[in-house]
C-alpha cells in the first residue's frame, strides 16, 4: 500500500466518532450492542432449549443445559473484576474487551455450525453453549461498565430504557428466527444466521471508540488517553476493596436476593416449558420460540416506556 492510501486510510479511522461525542450516538451504541446480546441469549436460552425437546430429550437433559449456559452469568462478579483491572488502554478500558468478546462469539458459532451436533450429543452442545454464554457475559459486564464510565448521569434512565428495548428485540427476533432455521433447515444454517446477525450489531463496537485519539484496532495509531491511563486500577486489593464496599449494603444485597429468587424461577421455566410444550402439546421449535417472543417484547415494551 503507498504512503498516500496509508496517509488516507489513518484519515478514514480518525474521522470515525467516539462514544463520548454524543448522547445520539451513545443511545445508538448501547441499543445495538444489546440487540446482539439478545440475539446471543435467544440462541441458546430459547432455541436450543426447544430443539432438544422436539428431538426428545428429557427435562433432565435440558435442565443441565441450561444450568451449564447459565453459570457465566452467575460469575459476573469476577469476570467485572478482572475486565476492570486489566485493559488494553490504547483503545479505552473497556472497548477491547468488547471486540474480543464479539469475535471469539462470532468464530465459536461458525465452529459450532461446523460441528453440527446432534440433539443426543449433549456434552458437545453444553460445551459449545457455555462457551457461547461466557462470550456473551463479558460482553455485558465490559459494556455496562463502559456505558456507566462515559455517559453523562442524566442520560443513564434514557439509555437503560433503550438497551432494554434492543436486548428484548434480539431475544424476541433472535429466538424466533434461530428456531425457524432449526425446524425446517439445518443446525449448520442456524449458527450461520445467528453468526452473521449478530456481527451487524456488533460493528458498532468495531467503529466506534470510547474516546477521541484512542486506537481503533491494536495496530492502528493513536493513544492512551488521560482519563483512562488515570482510572485504572494497578493492582488488585483497589479494585476488591471497592467491590466489596458496595456490595455489602442493605439495597445491593436486596437486589442479589431478588435476583436469586427470579433466576431460580427463570430456570425452572426455560427447562421445562420446552419440554412440555414439545412433548405434551405437540409443538415445533417456531411455534415455541414466537410464543417466548411476545413474552420478551411486551417485558422490554413496558420497560422501555417506564424507563425512557
Amino acid at each position: 500500500m503507498t504512503d498516500s492510501a496509508n496517509s488516507a486510510l489513518k484519515a478514514g479511522h480518525s474521522k470515525l466518532p467516539a462514544y463520548t461525542d454524543n448522547g445520539h450516538l451513545r443511545l445508538a451504541t448501547g441499543t445495538l450492542l444489546y440487540l446482539a446480546q439478545g440475539l446471543a441469549q435467544g440462541l441458546f436460552f430459547v432455541a436450543i432449549p426447544s430443539w432438544l425437546a422436539v428431538n426428545g430429550q428429557p427435562v433432565g437433559a435440558i435442565g443441565s443445559f441450561v444450568a451449564a449456559i447459565s453459570l457465566p452469568w452467575s460469575l459476573k462478579f469476577f469476570i467485572g473484576a478482572v475486565v476492570d483491572r486489566y485493559a488494553f488502554l490504547p483503545m479505552g478500558r473497556r472497548r477491547a474487551w468488547l471486540v474480543a468478546a464479539q469475535t471469539c462469539l462470532i468464530v465459536s458459532l461458525i465452529a459450532f455450525a461446523i460441528r453440527s451436533p446432534l440433539p443426543s450429543e449433549l456434552a458437545t452442545i453444553i460445551i459449545f453453549g457455555t462457551v457461547l454464554s461466557a462470550m456473551t457475559a463479558v460482553q455485558d459486564v465490559a459494556l455496562d461498565a463502559m456505558i456507566i464510565d462515559l455517559t453523562p448521569k442524566n442520560e443513564l434512565g434514557k439509555i437503560n430504557a433503550y438497551m432494554l428495548g434492543g436486548k428484548s428485540a434480539g431475544l424476541a427476533g433472535g429466538a424466533a428466527l434461530v428456531a425457524y432455521f432449526l425446524e425446517f433447515q439445518s443446525f449448520a444454517m442456524a449458527m450461520i444466521a445467528t453468526a452473521c446477525l449478530f456481527a451487524i450489531p456488533a460493528f458498532a463496537a468495531i467503529l466506534i471508540r470510547e474516546r477521541p485519539g484512542e486506537k481503533l484496532f491494536p495496530w492502528n495509531d493513536g493513544e492512551t488517553s488521560d482519563q483512562s491511563r488515570d482510572a485504572k486500577p494497578d493492582a488488585w486489593w483497589p479494585v476488591l476493596r471497592e467491590t466489596l464496599r458496595v456490595l455489602f449494603r442493605r439495597d445491593p444485597l436486596l437486589i442479589i436476593g431478588l435476583c436469586i429468587f427470579y433466576g431460580m424461577h427463570q430456570g425452572i421455566f426455560e427447562a421445562t416449558m420446552p419440554a412440555f410444550a414439545a412433548q405434551e402439546m405437540q409443538w415445533g421449535e417456531t411455534r415455541y420460540a414466537s410464543l417466548a417472543g411476545i413474552g420478551y417484547l411486551i417485558s422490554g415494551a413496558a420497560g422501555f416506556l417506564v424507563g425512557g
